[in-house]
């Protein structure tokens, strides 16, 4: 039987019960390249990563004096998107080995095969650059920034930057041999003395950029790229500056011509009118002197019957006609448009002319309106709804046009003067519709057929 007294069965812990072993178990292999090797190990309940030398590099100067160089470089380091050092260690398995976090992600390559949104590797390259611009600033140099050496978390897709092992800083005077891997180098790294500096890690950041998005940002992936380090941008927040430029001028583009289109659509849309419609009466000489007022004509139909018969009759055979007539028009007008978008490879400009063929489609709706002779309101409305849902067909082939084409990254040379003079004949075409669709709305009784 327990002793109740006791302090192990009293309800408070004994400290001993919170002795763990310092020692590290469940060793397992994660990778080994080149002179090192990385184990995954469990310590007081967690994982971490213990990066060590392989067993035959394990006694080589040189090689102890790489692993102690990582070591005191992320020493100074303390970035949420770079991997944290904990302690340099003399592992059972690993040898001499630097202790760091350990991080349940995968590579940027698996990251990017799974079709991240937009959003999500927008967030990853500012990440990337954060991390960037902060080790730059204690003056370190990557010099091996590559998709196996970034990390995205699987929890939260956040950027965890590792493998400092080609890394080099100002005050380090050893170890400055040409390190780079072949594809992400930047021209300097391959020639013995010459300058490293953050544009070296800029031209490999560059390349990534062409990984993570295949269509945009080209022409700052270009400069970054550039063989001479002078024609690259001077630093990390400098490429973020150029980014949120970017950024800003496509969404300008896309919320000028958004707002414009908005405008128009909820211009167009049918309001009730603001004094009720009166009913339809009928004229003296339809009246005549039968029992109880009822209306018959001499084939024996209610007058009041013939009449509206007369009015939809009327009514199908305009809506048909202004139909095709829309229809026709429609058709015109967007075989036009995907004509000029064959010269044109910027896809803000693409999106500010379909903003300028939908303002036409309403003016056309509109113009067409003000000739439709409907019964009542309701009829009236019905109309304008089926002469709309044309024009939203017509754009919803040529929104589907631009989807479907591959847009380069790197603007027109003019795109911005063409997208000035866009959104100025946009406001013009707006101001027509807007007058058009008073007029019209004033005057919608006298479109009811009486």
């Amino acid at each position: 039987m327990a002793n109740s007294e006791h302090p192990s069965t009293s309800g408070i812990p004994d400290a001993l019960d919170f002795s763990m072993s310092v020692i590290f178990s469940q060793h397992e292999e994660i990778v080994a390249h080149g002179y090192c090797v990385l184990y995954r190990a469990r310590r007081y309940g967690r994982w971490f990563v213990l990066k060590g030398l392989q067993p035959e590099h394990r006694h080589d100067p040189l090689y102890m004096a790489m692993l102690e160089k990582e070591f005191n470089m992320l020493t100074a380091l303390d970035h949420p998107n770079i991997v944290h050092l904990y302690s340099h260690e003399v592992d059972a398995v690993a040898g001499p080995c630097i202790v760091m976090e350990y991080v349940d992600g995968r590579t940027l390559t698996d990251f990017l095969e799974e079709k991240p949104s937009l959003a999500a590797r927008r967030r990853v390259t500012m990440q990337l650059l954060d991390a960037m611009s902060y080790y730059h600033s204690h003056q370190i140099v990557h010099r091996d920034l590559k998709p196996s050496n970034i990390l995205i978390t699987r929890n939260g897709d956040n950027v965890k930057l590792i493998d400092f092992g080609l890394a080099d800083g100002d005050d380090y005077a050893v170890l400055k041999e040409p390190a780079y891997t072949e594809g992400y180098a930047a021209p300097e790294q391959k020639t013995p003395g010459a300058t490293v500096d953050c544009r070296t890690d800029l031209y490999a950041f560059g390349v990534l950029l062409r990984l993570i998005f295949s269509h945009r940002f080209r022409y700052i992936a270009h400069r970054c790229t550039c063989t001479s380090p002078d024609g690259r941008y001077p630093s990390a927040d400098a490429v973020k500056r150029a980014l949120h430029r970017r950024d800003q001028r496509v969404w300008l583009g896309w919320i000028t011509a958004v707002l414009i289109i908005a405008i128009c659509t909820f211009l167009a849309f049918p309001k009730k009118h603001p004094h009720p419609i009166p009913p339809i009466e009928t004229t003296q000489n339809e009246v005549t002197d039968t029992p109880a007022g009822l209306l018959i004509d001499s084939g024996g139909m209610d007058t009041t019957q013939k009449t509206e018969a007369k009015i939809n009759k009327h009514y199908s055979v305009s809506l048909d006609r202004e139909k095709a007539e829309m229809k026709r028009y429609s058709d015109s007008l967007t075989s036009d448009v995907r004509q000029q978008m064959d010269n044109i490879v910027d896809k803000q400009i693409a999106t500010a002319l379909v903003g300028k063929v939908e303002t036409q489609l309403s003016i056309k709706v509109m113009e067409q309106m003000s000739g439709i002779r409907a019964r009542n309101e309701a009829q009236w409305d019905s109309c304008w709804y089926e002469l709309h849902d044309i024009e939203e067909e017509a754009i919803r082939v040529i929104n589907t046009d631009i989807e479907a084409r591959q847009w380069p990254e790197t603007p027109e040379e003019n795109a911005e003067k063409e997208l000035e003079r866009l959104v100025a004949e946009m406001k013009q075409l707006n101001n027509r519709f807007q007058a058009l669709y008073r007029t019209v709305m004033q005057h919608r009784g006298d479109h009811f057929v009486k």
